[in-house]
């Protein structure tokens, strides 16, 4: 009994203290601490009963029960009665017990308020999970505080971003009640406005006020409602507004507030963590992006290929529809696509060009230098439709400095695509794309410069190996067309003392003029005068039909030319020529291509010099040699005719003695008939051929001999010397070939020139000589074409021939004298004859032969004046004047 009577007091004590505890704990904020303190109720509960339990099966009824059976038997006068101290200890057991279930019971009542409370707090906590929808949280969160209070309407608030307004964002109604516009009633207006700008709980059950409602005036006006608004805080800021209000009752009590505020923080909690949970998430992606972003970086090289792979980066990582990169071109004077990402085909094909000014946000962006968001296009007056999906749009600036360079624009599907996080997300990538731009033009600057260098020493290593003029020009046009998209290439040289350029090479494929070698403009026809003035290059951007200036620029077009480049060639600060560079598509040169000309003309010039200081030296030299080839010629037949002018006269008198004897021999012996008559007749006229041929060689011998001033020298035109020469050989080339089976053609090209200053029978003795030698060079037959032709104060006269050519080895030898090719048949004086005739008439005689394609002697000749009427003085004799002999292999 004793035992028990100690177990029951410190029962009693634990219950106490436990009471304590509960209270101490409950009072905490924390849900650990109200966790505690519901687990030391339950324990508690769980003590007491087992203490009955133990009670009951001793043997031993509950205190109160025998308490009543003793007042029983009591009564009736025949019970048993207690010890007096007995009795008092089981009355004060009762007593304590019946304190026990007391606080038992109310702790019971706590216990179940705090269950609710746990289980509403449990199930708004478990709505919320990493991946959770924000919208159906807060939906599903006002439905359990719907369902945990007596409210008849709950409506949660969110603050706006840009003012200090709160919005309805999301409203419930209990069900079976009816569904009043609560936002119509003034109190209610109150009260959440208040809670939003005052950061405190609003409490309107002791404010009674009538309602009025526009929509059921008659209703609502029997009724006072309750409105309690509580602002939900995060970070000390106001997010929102929950507001709940009743129709039924006049008042909340103080439990109802603390679940609905324990609620609301609950609420604001979860709110906040996925907030704080999504800009983490943003973080992570950003730092992701930002980190693939950098690995493109540091692993492609190519920098369209590397803005593609970023676009893409871009638009996958932040849900973008579409990317593009567009580069402003201040020669053009518009925005061009640079990279696109996730445009249709036949867009990225064809790129995207803008022109500035004009419509478009991207035209905003440029002139004002800031970024440009809309988020509805459709009713945005200042959007240019370019992708048709397009709903929402923002417009980036790619600056360098101060300057934008470009825009980085990205457009969504969805109407309100993009917010302020974007705008600063892409402002942020913009700029590190603005630095890769950038550098990456710097670095194509200097890999330009060192390309341009590379090209310029190829081209000066190329000329510098020739000095032939043809082969630069041809060099510098192969060079410049690896590196520089163009049509064509005209070189022209400029003669001051003409005022004129002429045009010296030409290459490229147009149908005109322009084509012709050596043509002369007048500087005033021409845009390259001012090169020559101004010694800077001249650019044609756009050659427009009607809207040239020059003449040479409506040839130019008439040629399909639509834009071309003059770049002067300097030679120690002399403009000596230019070369123009053409296009047909406009604006094809830009500052690149000028600067490789640029480069290409200073090598130029060096080039021409020494090609030109070349041949002056290699025409030096060649009259040199042809003066001293001259003065053995000349010596040769100076010797020879001494020699023979003794000579020739006796010589002629035998002869004539020996042709008469022989002539008359053969007269009287036609008339006698004697039988060897035939044989000394055939003795005879061998004899008579044999006198006249060595009269024909005494004849050819003496003109060695004779001087200018023994010709008769007038006016004589080539084309009637041609013609007289070509009847008098016809013999020769056209019916003995034809008899020896061969065919050989003559063409003729004569032009009206000049006529020149000779002796008519003897520039036919050397027009005869020519097509003689000719028509032997082509023994199977073949073309003998003659042309004449005019040059400032020279007339010339070509005689070639398709005929075996000459052997390069005895080229120096075709005029010497008795040198011949033909054997018996040639006497080696032809050439010679011909060379002393052309060297009296102050001319030049050439020959040119390519072995096995034939021969080609050029006659050049003075034009004839009124001052070489008569025989000229002994002073123009022509053993006193050189002739100029070529002998071209």
């Amino acid at each position: 009994m004793f035992l028990k009577h100690r177990l029951a007091i410190l029962f009693i004590f634990l219950a106490l203290v436990s009471v304590a505890l509960d209270i101490w704990l409950g009072s905490q904020e924390s849900l650990v601490f109200k966790a505690l303190s519901a687990a030391l109720v339950a324990g508690m509960v769980f003590l007491a009963g087992w203490f009955a339990y133990r009670l009951l099966k001793s043997g031993h009824r509950s205190v109160p029960i025998v308490e009543k059976s003793l007042r029983q038997l009591a009564a009736q006068g025949d019970a048993p009665r207690l010890p007096t101290e007995n009795q008092e200890e089981a009355k004060g057991l009762c007593e304590a017990f019946n304190q026990v279930l007391a606080k038992t019971q109310e702790d019971r009542q706590e216990i179940s308020k705090e269950t609710k409370r746990l289980q509403a707090i449990h199930r708004i906590t478990s709505l919320a999970d990493f991946n959770f929808d924000p919208e159906k949280f807060s939906k599903e969160a006002l439905k359990v505080i719907l369902e945990n209070l007596d409210l008849d309407y709950l409506a949660f608030y969110q603050a706006g971003v840009q003012d200090d307004q709160v919005y309805l964002k999301y409203r419930l109604w209990k069900e079976g009640t009816s569904q009043p516009v609560w936002e119509e009633i003034s109190i209610w207006r109150e009260a959440v406005q208040k809670a939003a700008h005052s950061n405190q709980i609003f409490l309107s059950q002791d404010r009674p006020e009538t309602l009025q409602s526009k929509t059921e005036p008659d209703f609502f006006s029997k009724l006072s409602p309750v409105v309690v608004a509580i602002p939900l805080v995060q970070k000390g800021v106001v997010s929102g507004v929950l507001a709940g209000g009743t129709l039924c009752r006049a008042f909340f009590n103080p439990e109802e507030l603390e679940l609905l505020l324990s609620l609301s923080q609950h609420l604001t909690l979860n709110l906040e963590n996925f907030r704080l949970y999504q800009d983490l998430r943003e973080k992570v992606i950003e730092v992701t992006t930002f980190n693939r972003l950098g690995q493109a970086l540091s692993s492609i090289l190519e920098v369209d290929q590397l803005l593609k792979e970023l676009l893409q980066i871009i638009t996958t990582s932040f849900g973008y529809s579409v990317c593009a990169v567009l580069l402003y071109d201040q020669e053009r004077n518009e925005l061009v696509s640079r990279a696109l990402w996730g445009y249709p085909k036949e867009i990225e094909e064809q790129g995207i060009r803008l022109k500035i000014p004009g419509p478009g946000l991207c035209n905003i962006v440029i002139q004002e230098k800031e970024a440009v968001l809309s988020n509805d296009v459709e009713s945005d007056p200042r959007y240019y439709r370019g992708w048709p999906d397009c709903r929402s749009e923002l417009a980036v600036p790619l600056k360098s400095g101060d300057q934008v360079i470009g825009v980085l624009n990205v457009e969504s599907e969805r109407l309100g695509g993009f917010t302020e996080k974007d705008v600063h997300l892409l402002s942020t990538l913009a700029g590190q794309i603005s630095i890769l731009l950038q550098n990456a033009k710097l670095f194509q600057e200097e890999k330009e410069k060192a390309r341009q260098l590379l090209i310029a020493d190829q081209i000066n290593r190329a000329i510098a190996s020739t000095l032939d003029l043809n082969l630069i020009f041809e060099i510098v046009h192969q060079g410049l067309s690896e590196f520089i998209r163009q049509d064509g290439i005209f070189f022209y040289f400029y003669e001051p003392q003409e005022r004129c350029f002429r045009r010296t090479y030409y290459f490229g494929n147009f149908e005109s003029s322009q084509k012709d070698d050596s043509a002369r403009i007048p500087v005033a026809n021409t845009n390259m005068w001012q090169v020559v003035k101004d010694k800077e290059v001249f650019v044609c951007k756009e050659l427009q039909e009607g809207k040239y200036n020059k003449t040479i620029q409506a040839e130019l077009y008439r040629m399909g030319i639509r834009s071309y480049v003059l770049v002067p060639i300097i030679d120690q600060e002399d403009v000596i020529g230019c070369f123009n560079i053409v296009s047909r598509q406009p604006n094809r040169f830009g500052q690149r291509e000028i600067e490789i000309c640029r480069l290409v003309a200073n090598h130029l010039a060096v080039a021409i010099r020494n090609s030109r200081m070349y041949q002056e030296l290699k025409e030096a030299y060649e009259n040199l040699k042809n003066s001293q080839q001259t003065l053995i010629q000349s010596e040769k037949l100076r010797t020879l005719g001494e020699m023979t002018s003794g000579v020739v006269h006796d010589f002629n008198n035998l002869l004539a003695t020996i042709l008469g004897r022989t002539q008359i021999l053969l007269q009287k012996l036609e008339g006698i008939d004697l039988p060897v008559k035939e044989t000394f007749l055939k003795s005879l006229r061998a004899m008579e051929k044999a006198a006249l041929d060595g009269s024909h060689l005494l004849s050819q011998i003496s003109q060695f001999g004779k001087s200018k001033s023994e010709l008769n020298l007038e006016p004589v035109l080539l084309h009637e010397v041609v013609a007289d020469s070509l009847e008098l050989t016809r013999p020769r080339w056209k019916n003995q070939s034809e008899l020896e089976g061969l065919k050989i053609e003559v063409r003729t090209e004569m032009k009206s020139v000049s006529p020149v200053s000779g002796d008519p029978a003897q520039l036919r003795e050397v027009l005869m000589n020519l097509i003689i030698n000719a028509i032997d060079a082509m023994p199977k037959g073949g073309e003998l074409f003659i042309q004449s032709g005019e040059q400032e104060d020279k007339v010339w006269l070509k005689i070639q021939d398709s005929g075996i050519g000459i052997n390069p080895e005895i080229k120096d030898k075709i005029f010497d004298p008795f040198f011949t090719t033909k054997g018996k048949k040639g006497s080696g004086l032809g050439l010679p004859i011909c060379l002393s005739i052309v060297r009296r008439l102050q001319g030049e005689i050439k020959a040119e032969s390519q072995t096995g394609k034939g021969s080609t002697f050029t006659l050049i000749f003075p034009k004839f004046t009124n001052r070489q009427r008569g025989k000229d003085s002994e002073q123009e004799q022509a053993a006193a004047h050189p002739v100029s002999v070529y002998l071209l292999r």
